[in-house]
């Protein structure tokens, strides 16, 4: 919902009557009448008024918007429910802790008065008189916007001549330019200001060489530039427009100056950020000039610097976060540098594009890889569902407030520690805000499908730099931005940013609900507190009316506060804007390994203020439990609501029904995964037509989403699968420490993170690949994840679409096609094949794509069973509900392996290496190795019947009965062992690797050679 906000002085005078109200005698009686102050406000408005607020709450905005005639009674009203609100705020409670310090505190001694000193003014000087009457004579105020000075003929002269402008005449401020409009107006009061001297002195021609200079300082052609005198724009205009410019330019020359000198460690943070807000308001004043209407609104919104006041940008960790948005010091510093560099029309073609050619690629690099990343149905659709949840989560949040909160702040925190706030959480404001999550829904869509129509934002915020970036790819890269050439790569740059339009509409959907629901929800709270402290419930419900439709400059914050947190787009703070500079600095990398600093951060954030423990880390939940009132009630809220959801998580997942990250063990967890259609972070949302458990992801659906995870994830370590017998506390700790990143990683578009996060955690187990060789897969599967996002793989190049890409190619082909490096090749081409087979693997019909043999080129990913493994779902439900399914198809033998595993903590048995006798197969030959695995018979038994043989065996099972496991696990591993040697051995093997087999053969016979020459002795006891 968009909200016009006023100043404060401006909304306060038109609330306040011209002349005080006459009194009547009762009026007057009332008020010398001593009335009983309630040290502590309580809430004392029956049901039925309450009833009534919450009507009155849910009414359309044009049943609660005041007429003409009853607009000052409305204001006056809201004026007296905002006073006594704010009352109550400021009323301090005094606890026990407050009481003892006072008690104990030393008396300090009075001191004594001061006798008041009278000095008799100075006689005034006759200067002082002359100013006092000059003060007393009526000045009319000066129009905003621009300050207009007559000037004198020769400064006419002058300024008409071509030369540079003149250092007094005209004074406007650069930095509040901030629409086209505001442009338009500085030049038209220019230019009337000097239009009879430009009449008579040049009769509306422009000289040749103010039209040169113009030119080349808007990188246009003189004669293209001279068609608009008559056109768009006259003569004087033109002059006044130049004059414009020559200022800009001379702002940004004296800036960049500046900036060149500062020496590193001692930049001006805020005169950098000045310059780039310079830089973009030079090219908004070129791009209206080039009648670039679009472009000039664009060139504006790019970077937009707040102002407080007069004062300009003032806030410092305001300015440290825009700062590190922009790419830190270094970046702005070069940006200066390179700008200065530059000759006229060079500079011109430098602010259109807002850098250098290198900085400018490295833009369009930026947004083609978010194009990979998010230009699919998928990304949009979660990023909708995710803030719906997240929105639907505030009323419960409010509701627990409202109940446990509130108990524990009256009964324990505030008699125990005070409070500096009177106001409360009601649980009315619970039902408030379900009542206009729903009533809210077709202002929503409107929103978000005008956000997607104009690509611009509804809601008064802003966009977030993560998701919304400047456009790169449009027709400012041209020297003519009309050109055919140029209008198609502006017709391709639009299609790439498609996602980002996307994007914007489910924020503006988003923040329509959000802004609803705060603003109703705060007029209510206001308004029952008035009714309590004396105000009449009339007076209430029209200041609650007011205050909803034409809210106050307090609620527009906290509104927009609401709004931010709700979707995920809140100030990151010093320790998050320290990792966005990180990330900024590391270019190209940083932006592939962690694409959504704000998002993963700020979800991880909404799951820390709903744990009582998590809580401790945010800074802005320990002010709210030091201010305390509603502040404190409503963390305390939020606590118990994530207490509620953890504790039924962690049933839900003992049960069976919700699932977790799994097992510390990735082997046990690669078992799981591979063989029984268990997948992380899911819900049980019923069966299939065999009676199989299906299961859906909830990774993403914040901050529910989070609270089940961290459970599930619990009771999945402490008593589904147990502690791993080898993990160290710092296998744990690290396993924990990367359990958020592999949460999020969950989501389509943050896999590199997750592919990270595994990578970490397989080299710190393992880092020498001592053990198992899962963490050189690891490493290779996260590059093998970026070849996919990248045209054919091995290009540095992005490929837009490649999510989708990848989307179809699931529902076609839903088989995993596992790639590994190929051992038989040399180094110089394995990796280049390995990457664009990759790239193979998620691409449509190029994946199933076979060889002169008729042979697929990339043979299916299997499981122990040999096996298919699957990854996408058939059909075309994918598309609208993004959310994996997985059915879960867990027999009595793999649940007693996971049962031995459990016990003996590690597994028996697993998917055999992909290593036969020193020989290193490629991923080919091991799909075919796994596949004959169960087709070969040892002792007239297949692979699985072996297995199930030794798993009811009398004597094995007799072991297990005393705790005794090693026994089972050799049984169980060796034959493994023994069907895999049989496998590589068989006939279907060896016709189709013959170069494998015969190497896999040769190394084994002369294995056995050299035993026989050197035989070990036997060790007798």
């Amino acid at each position: 919902m968009a909200i016009e906000q006023k100043s404060l002085d401006l909304r306060l005078s038109s609330i306040l009557p011209d002349q005080p109200p006459e009194l009547a005698q009762d009026d007057l009686a009332a008020i010398a009448t001593p009335q009983p102050v309630l040290d502590e406000p309580v809430q004392v408005a029956g049901l039925n008024t309450i009833l009534k607020v919450i009507q009155q709450a849910t009414k359309p905005v044009k049943a609660l918007e005041p007429s003409a005639a009853e607009r000052a009674v409305s204001e006056a009203a809201q004026k007296t429910v905002q006073d006594a609100a704010t009352a109550v705020e400021k009323t301090t409670v005094p606890g026990a802790v407050q009481t003892i310090k006072k008690a104990l505190a030393p008396a300090k001694p009075a001191k004594p008065a001061a006798e008041p000193q009278i000095t008799p003014p100075p006689p005034a000087t006759p200067d002082q008189v002359t100013a006092a009457a000059n003060l007393a004579e009526v000045v009319p105020p000066e129009p905003p916007g621009a300050i207009i000075k007559t000037a004198t003929p020769d400064q006419a002269d002058k300024f008409l001549s071509g030369l540079d402008a003149p250092p007094v005449g005209i004074d406007f401020n650069l930095n509040y330019l901030q629409t086209t409009e505001d442009i338009d107006k500085v030049i038209d009061a220019t230019s009337k200001a000097y239009s009879t001297q430009m009449d008579v002195a040049k009769r509306g021609v422009l000289g040749d060489e103010a039209l040169k200079d113009m030119a080349a300082r808007l990188n246009i052609a003189p004669e293209l530039l001279a068609t608009k005198i008559g056109g768009t724009l006259n003569a004087e205009q033109l002059l006044a427009s130049r004059h414009l410019l020559v200022r800009s330019a001379a702002s940004l020359d004296g800036m960049a100056t500046k900036i060149k000198a500062m020496p590193v460690g001692t930049e001006d943070d805020k005169l950098l950020l000045e310059f780039r807000n310079a830089l973009a308001t030079h090219a908004a004043i070129q791009m209206r000039l080039k009648a670039a209407q679009t472009e000039t609104a664009r060139a504006l919104r790019s970077f937009r610097l707040p102002v407080d006041g007069t004062t300009g940008l003032s806030d410092p960790n305001q300015i440290a976060t825009l700062l590190n948005e922009m790419g830190g010091r270094a970046n702005m510093k070069n940006l200066a540098t390179s700008y200065q560099a530059l000759s006229l029309d060079q500079q011109a073609r430098f602010v259109d594009l807002a850098g250098s050619t290198k900085q400018q690629l490295g833009a369009v690099w930026k947004e083609l890889y978010y194009s990979a990343l998010l230009l699919s149905p998928a990304p949009i659709e979660r990023a909708l569902f995710g803030n719906i949840f997240m929105t639907m989560a505030r009323p419960i949040d409010t509701l627990f407030a409202s109940t446990v909160g509130r108990a524990v702040d009256k009964t324990i925190a505030t008699p125990l520690f005070g409070s500096k706030s009177s106001d409360s959480v009601g649980a009315n404001e619970a039902f408030i805000e379900i009542a206009n999550f729903i009533t809210s829904i077709p202002n929503a869509l409107k929103a978000g499908a005008q956000a997607f129509i104009t690509d611009a934002p509804v809601y008064k915020v802003g966009r977030d730099i993560d998701k919304t970036p400047d456009p790169a790819i449009s027709a400012k890269m041209f020297a003519d931005p009309e050109s055919v050439v140029a209008q198609g790569v502006d017709f391709v740059g639009k299609a790439v940013r498609l996602w980002s339009r996307g994007m914007l509409a489910v924020d503006e959907f988003s923040k329509a609900q959000l802004a609803a629901m705060e603003t109703r929800r705060l007029a209510a709270r206001e308004a029952l507190i008035a009714m309590d402290n004396g105000v009449d419930v009339d007076t209430a419900l029209d200041g609650m009316a007011m205050q909803i439709t034409n809210p106050d400059a307090k609620t527009i914050e906290r509104v927009h506060q609401g709004v931010l947190e709700g979707t995920l787009q809140s100030d990151l703070g010093s320790f998050g804007n320290a990792l966005n500079k990180f990330r900024n600095d590391a270019g190209p990398i940083g932006t592939v390994m962690v694409p959504f600093i704000k998002t993963v951060i700020n979800a991880q954030k909404q799951m820390l203020a709903r744990t009582p423990i998590g809580q401790l880390a945010l800074k802005e939940i320990r002010e709210d439990y030091i201010a305390g009132g509603a502040r404190r009630q409503m963390a305390m809220g939020k606590a118990a609501m994530g207490s509620a959801f953890m504790g039924m998580g962690y049933y839900l997942a003992l049960d069976g029904m919700i699932t977790g990250a799994g097992p510390v063990d990735p082997e046990r967890r690669k078992f799981l995964s591979e063989t029984t259609g268990w997948q992380p972070y899911s819900v049980r949302t019923g069966t299939d037509e065999n009676g199989r458990a299906i299961y859906r992801s909830y990774a993403g659906l914040e901050p529910i989403g989070g609270m089940l995870g961290m459970a599930a994830t619990l009771a999945e370590v402490g008593v589904v699968y147990g502690k791993e017998e080898d993990d160290e506390w710092h296998d744990l700790l690290m396993y924990s420490a990367l359990l958020p990143f592999k949460y999020i990683g969950e989501l389509p578009f943050m896999s590199s993170m997750s592919n990270f996060a595994n990578m970490v955690e397989q080299v710190n187990r393992d880092p020498l690949g001592e053990k198992t060789q899962a963490a050189n897969s690891a490493i290779v599967k996260f590059f093998g994840g970026i070849a996919q996002n990248m045209v054919g793989g091995v290009t540095p190049v992005p490929m837009p679409g490649a999510s989708s890409l990848r989307l179809i190619e699931n529902m076609l082909d839903p088989v995993k096609r596992e790639v590994t490096p190929d051992p038989s090749m040399s180094s110089e081409t394995k990796y280049f094949s390995y990457l664009f087979r990759n790239w193979m693997s998620k691409t449509p019909l190029v994946s199933t794509s076979t060889d002169e043999n008729d042979q697929p080129i990339l043979k299916p990913a299997r499981n122990l069973w040999g096996e298919e493994i699957k990854t996408g779902e058939p059909g075309a439900l994918s598309l609208v509900f993004p959310f994996n399914k997985k059915v879960r198809d867990l027999d009595p033998d793999e649940a007693m392996i996971l049962q031995i595993a459990k016990a003996r903590g590690s597994m028996p048995l697993g998917k055999p290496d992909n290593v036969v006798a020193n020989i290193k197969l490629n991923d080919a030959e091991y799909s075919d190795m796994l596949l004959m695995m169960n087709a070969v018979q040892i002792g007239g038994q297949t692979l699985r019947g072996a297995l199930a043989t030794h798993l009811t065996d009398f004597d094995l099972n007799k072991q297990m009965g005393r705790g005794a496991y090693e026994g089972i696990a050799a049984k169980l591993s060796g034959t493994v062992s023994d069907f895999r040697n049989a496998a590589v051995a068989s006939p279907g093997f060896t016709t189709l690797h013959p170069d494998a087999a015969n190497q896999i053969a040769k190394n084994r016979d002369l294995a056995l050679r050299q035993y026989k020459q050197n035989p070990r002795e036997a060790v007798i006891d």
